[in-house]
């Protein structure tokens, strides 16, 4: 269908043959709207004038700041009549991708249509291509029009994943250029999650406290042992007995010890279970950018998904995006439990002697040194062996689909030579990157 812009601007199009598919239907919400906004479709009951939108879509690029909807007037056009306007949420939200506006459009004597305006908000953070809906309600000598009392506003994103700093870099898309910056991305991906992610910014703060309770209770642990050795098993000594918790018996002392050891540890196993049920943080990451990503793939023209095979599609719901939840976002609680873990013992340590402090420096600094030494290497051999995979997977691919040429052409010995050669190559990396 032919494309038109209702503001005389490339960036508001919108279609203009009155298409609306099934799943476009005014949703469950609507019925709260007047009993007018359910008439039947297009189809005048009486002598007033049929109300409705132009166009069932409307389309909005980010950066323009507004969209233009048209409402259009049918028949007679004589004397006045009005009808309200409401945005209603869908995958955009309001006051975060658009302006919500409810608000009455009157229609003079010959008056034939109607534009009004809803402000898009411009922002830098990256979203696919989100939407929103506008109805019309409670019309005042007229009515409404079934199928197009409502209209979809799909609003075209210009910004870039993660951030649009690394805009230069990833379309540049050389391995060089992106480890270039490798830290810098991934810490604009770390903090995208955290802010835009849905429900992970109170999850992540939860779970990073819960985590450090974990290091507390370490730490309890080692003072425990101490006090366990030097006082309780200090038979030897008599005036330990002062130091005792229950004063004059080292055996309910002991049993009181234990109690400190067990009764916490319970807590933090409960606490444990709720990170794969209520504080998931995996699951809410890796739906969101699923999602996001066949959104985006379902907005592409029939040209840019032709560039898209269907194996890379695949491999990036199924391997590259839980791959990347868990290896980053993920993994920094691991970091964050093992830095707080070596802060406790670093306080234990340089309390009883700090002369260890030399030490407690030198060591982080070079494994710190040695990790960034190997890091190169080890993102080159994985991205050979991602590329290599989306080959053999493609292969598969292209092979059940014309498996007619295959046959016919009596290919079978070569092609599954090729695919083994594909495998064995890609056994070779998966070895190389164990010996890294």
């Amino acid at each position: 269908p032919r494309l038109s812009s209702p503001c005389g601007d490339p960036g508001f199009m919108r279609r203009d043959d009155g298409y609306r598919p099934l799943h476009e239907q005014p949703p469950d919400e609507a019925a709260s709207f007047s009993s007018s906004t359910r008439s039947a479709p297009s189809t005048k009951t009486g002598d007033q004038d049929l109300v409705q939108f132009m166009a069932s879509m409307y389309y909005a690029t980010e950066g323009e700041a507004k969209a233009c909807i048209d409402v259009m007037r049918i028949g007679k056009l004589k004397g006045k009549c009005s009808v309200k306007f409401k945005t209603q949420d869908g995958s955009a939200m309001a006051n975060d991708k658009y302006v919500p506006r409810e608000d009455l459009l009157v229609f003079q004597e010959n008056q034939a249509s109607i534009q009004f305006e809803i402000p898009i908000i411009d922002d830098d953070n990256f979203d696919t291509s989100l939407e929103f809906i506008v109805h019309l309600f409670d019309p005042a000598n007229c009515e409404i029009g079934g199928y197009l009392q409502t209209c979809r506003v799909l609003i075209l994103d210009n910004d870039q994943f993660p951030s649009n700093d690394f805009t230069d870099e990833i379309m540049d898309g050389t391995n060089e250029t992106l480890q270039a910056v490798g830290i810098s991305l991934l810490i604009a991906y770390i903090k995208f999650t955290f802010l835009r992610v849905p429900s992970v910014r109170w999850k992540t703060i939860v779970i990073a406290l819960q985590d450090q309770l974990g290091n507390l209770y370490y730490m309890m642990q080692i003072y425990v042992r101490v006090y366990l050795v030097d006082v309780v098993l200090n038979v030897k000594h008599e005036a330990t007995m002062s130091r005792l918790l229950i004063p004059g018996s080292r055996s309910l002392t002991a049993l009181v010890l234990g109690a400190t050891w067990i009764l916490p540890n319970i807590l933090l196993t409960g606490l444990d279970a709720l990170k794969v049920g209520p504080l998931d943080l995996g699951c809410s990451i890796r739906k969101h950018l699923r999602v996001n990503l066949f959104r985006k793939y379902l907005s592409y023209s029939e040209e840019s998904r032709g560039l898209v095979p269907i194996q890379d599609l695949t491999k990036a719901m199924g391997h590259d995006i839980p791959e990347l939840v868990e290896n980053s976002y993920l993994n920094m609680f691991n970091l964050l439990r093992g830095l707080g873990k070596i802060f406790f013992v670093a306080i234990f340590v340089l309390l009883k002697d700090p002369r260890t402090a030399l030490p407690l420096i030198i060591y982080p600094t070079f494994m710190i040194l040695f990790m960034c030494f190997r890091m190169r290497q080890q993102l080159r051999l994985m991205n050979t062996e991602s590329r290599d995979d989306s080959l053999a997977q493609g292969m598969l691919v292209n092979a059940i689909t014309g498996y007619g040429l295959i046959s016919d052409y009596k290919q079978r010995s070569y092609v599954v030579d090729k695919y083994e050669a594909l495998l064995r190559d890609h056994s070779l990396i998966e070895g190389e990157k164990k010996k890294k």
